[in-house]
């Protein structure tokens, strides 16, 4: 008869009779991602050690670099699939923890869906205030993008060259982190429920869905990254 465990109640793992405790728990520990991705585990600390020394909208932006640098680990083989996922639901986890406020959020729609210029003025108009955390999610995200501008004049080169490098390190920087967030709107566009660890890992290992994916982010991520060069 098969043994059933319980993983905290989220789900049940299933081992042959003839599996020892030790051997039951030698597979938990080397396949917790994979295990805690199907099974939707919330983690213990989504925060992590940045949390209490950044504002949320400088955090915001930072997670979804995060999230964004973890796709681009999977497409290079850095990391497997469970490996990405298991820390983008932290960084969608501790996103929920720290929402825009909803009048932001409302006057960005009304801007982004306003038929004309004037009408986005009047939307801003209404809310001039929505800047600052826009902003401040901005400069999160982009912070990768920031310090690989920063640093080949700094450490590489002086004068034109420096700033010429400075460009170019800025131009991929945005192009990677537009790169790795696009892969997953466009999962999301495909109808994938990227809320859903389950069906997520299935979509981060299916090779047709990913191709379309990264098609349809390279469109996106090398325009932006161009346009700073």
């Amino acid at each position: 008869m098969a043994q059933i465990i319980s993983y905290g109640g989220y789900g049940d793992l299933e081992f042959s009779d003839k599996a020892s405790d030790a051997q039951i728990k030698d597979y938990i520990d080397r396949n917790y991602k994979a295990i805690e991705n199907r099974f939707n585990v919330p983690h213990s600390d989504p925060a992590g050690l940045i949390s209490p020394i950044l504002p949320d909208s400088l955090e915001r932006g930072v997670l979804n670099a995060k999230k964004a640098f973890n796709i681009l680990q999977l497409n290079l083989g850095i990391n497997t699939p469970d490996e990405a996922l298991y820390d983008i639901r932290r960084y969608d986890e501790r996103a929920k923890e720290i929402p825009m406020d909803e009048n932001d959020r409302t006057t960005l729609m009304n801007i982004v869906d306003a038929p004309t210029l004037g009408g986005a003025v009047s939307a801003l108009a209404d809310n001039p205030g929505v800047i600052f955390p826009v902003l401040g999610e901005s400069i999160g995200q982009y912070l990768p993008t920031i310090a690989l501008g920063a640093a080949p004049p700094l450490l590489l080169a002086r004068g034109l060259a420096g700033s010429l490098l400075a460009a170019g390190g800025t131009g991929v920087g945005s192009g990677l982190t537009e790169y790795g967030g696009t892969v997953i709107d466009a999962l999301a566009e495909a109808g994938v429920d990227t809320d859903d660890g389950y069906e997520m890992i299935q979509a981060l290992s299916d090779p047709v869905k990913m191709k379309e994916a990264k098609g349809y982010a390279l469109d996106r991520g090398l325009p932006i990254g161009t346009s700073f060069v």
